[in-house]
């Protein structure tokens, strides 16, 4: 909302105050960004490169292109938020190996995502968050928090807008993108083993199976018993890590 995001196309253009030409700014250009990650690259480092906007995702998915061109398979790349992504630019994540950080927890109506809908175009608001097509690509889905930045990183409100793209106040009308909507175990996926993957510990946690740690938590509900619209309301009874709980109570 704040015409920072850097588009494909230019912003809404509400009279002559502002320019209609105006498509966002890039912070890098292409070739200080393809400089950075080299830097990363030389020193054994993945990289996590934050793009709202679907001109700036395409510069981020050029420049790991260019890295996967000089270096082949390399270290884990992440570009975080992926809130627009171009059509063309979908297949990308899985062809490049690309993480797509979904986050923030902004997946569903709000005076927010009002406000974003009063600058941005709606050809590219209308493929907000497009968790389905990037799945069904086979890209790597990782459920990212983006705190501080969201103050409440609920991991079951997020969980729920995946799945209904629906704010879980019933109070608040609407859908964002019905159709990047994906399902209940693609979603605890997400949060879970792809995020493990995301963070090059899918050996160590994500899954629980011999050899890996013992970290799960313990629900006061079956998810896959309740309504999907309940799931905010969804209760911790206990925290285990590493096989030792850290959080609760006997049951």
């Amino acid at each position: 909302m704040t015409r920072t995001a850097a588009l494909l196309e230019p912003y809404i253009c509400h009279g002559p105050h502002e320019d209609p030409a105006d498509a966002g700014p890039l912070f890098w250009t292409d070739d200080e960004l393809v400089d950075a990650l080299e830097e990363c690259h030389q020193a054994g480092l993945g990289a996590k490169l934050h793009a709202s906007g679907d001109r700036s995702v395409r510069q981020a998915l050029n420049a790991i292109q260019t890295m996967c061109d000089r270096h082949g398979a390399g270290p884990i790349y992440q570009i975080a938020h992926v809130e627009y992504v171009a059509p063309a630019d979908v297949a990308r994540f899985r062809a490049l190996g690309v993480v797509a950080d979904a986050s923030p927890y902004i997946w569903f109506p709000t005076p927010f995502e009002s406000s974003i809908n009063n600058q941005v175009p709606p050809s590219i608001t209308r493929r907000s968050w497009p968790f389905r097509e990037l799945v069904d690509s086979d890209a790597l889905v990782a459920a990212g928090s983006d705190w501080p930045v969201v103050p409440t990183p609920n991991p079951w409100n997020a969980m729920e807008a995946m799945i209904t793209r629906s704010n879980p106040d019933p109070g608040v009308p609407g859908r964002t993108n019905p159709g990047g909507a994906i399902a209940l175990p693609e979603a605890i996926a997400a949060f879970t083993s792809s995020s493990a993957r995301a963070l090059g510990m899918a050996d160590t946690v994500g899954v629980l199976s011999p050899g890996r740690s013992a970290d799960f938590i313990v629900l006061a509900d079956n998810l896959f018993g309740i309504e999907t619209s309940a799931i905010h309301d969804t209760e911790v009874l206990q925290t285990y890590f590493r096989g030792r709980r850290v959080h609760g109570t006997d049951l």
